[in-house]
């Protein structure tokens, strides 16, 4: 989002528990104004940073209502322009004494890791909410081929934050063994599945469980691969009908292979 001067607050992350997002203020460009006029931190005697110096402010006054993570890798808010070496003298001093506290981050991945907790995937609930929606695709392909599954399904996934801090993206597979259902000494049968969608950590729920693959593997009694797969058609963020797109944010947060 821009204010009506061009601040683009897009340049940095700023995380509040309640966050309002801040508008351009006369506090708030006076207070840069100076820092540029004084050659101080984010800008310098070479290097005028108005919109820094907005941005800084703004964060600053966040600081009334609750705890900051400035999330930044730009070097002139750091003492002699390291990261290592913390906060500009002057811009540590303006934290010091409000009602809450400012954390410095040089990356989204930085943060993640400092107020990442664990999440439990409820994988059985996973593969049976799929199966709900999808299953009618995966009997028609057992059917065709003569194959039924068995009871031992291996599900890998991936995890991603999204712009919810409530709700994780996870993309998926569901390798499951099959056993011939005809006489042709068919053997190693297993049908692998792809799929994406949400999962609220509030509710333990899924939504928007998606297809994106569907194949069956095995071998011929000679020996012989044979592959049987269905052409799954869609694309991604993009629904046909009334629907609000989200997760326009994803962050890989882990992956599991077994």
């Amino acid at each position: 989002m821009s204010s009506p001067c061009g601040v683009d607050y897009r340049q940095l992350t700023v995380y509040t528990k309640y966050f309002t997002p801040p508008t351009f203020s006369f506090e708030s460009a006076r207070s840069s104004f100076l820092k540029t006029v004084e050659g101080l931190p984010p800008s310098s005697d070479q290097n005028q940073q108005f919109k820094d110096g907005v941005l800084w402010a703004d964060c600053i006054s966040l600081l009334e209502h609750d705890d900051v993570f400035f999330v930044t890798s730009d070097a002139a808010f750091f003492h002699k322009r390291k990261y290592e070496e913390g906060l500009a003298k002057n811009l540590l001093a303006e934290t010091i004494g409000k009602a809450h506290h400012l954390k410095t981050f040089s990356s989204l991945g930085e943060l993640l890791t400092d107020i990442k907790t664990q999440v439990v995937i409820d994988e059985a609930l996973l593969i049976q909410s799929f199966m709900n929606q999808h299953g009618q695709l995966v009997d028609d392909m057992l059917q065709r081929n003569s194959f039924s599954l068995e009871d031992a399904p291996d599900l890998k996934k991936t995890l991603y934050a999204t712009e919810l801090p409530t709700v994780l993206y996870i993309e998926f597979t569901i390798d499951t063994p099959c056993s011939d259902l005809s006489d042709q000494g068919r053997t190693k049968a297993v049908l692998h599945l792809k799929g994406s969608g949400s999962y609220s950590v509030e509710s333990g729920k899924y939504d928007d469980i998606r297809i994106t693959g569907q194949e069956l593997d095995f071998l011929l009694a000679d020996g012989t691969t044979r592959q049987s797969a269905n052409i799954i058609i869609g694309a991604a963020s993009i629904v046909i009908g009334h629907r609000d797109v989200v997760h326009t944010v994803r962050y890989q947060l882990m992956e599991e292979n077994r």
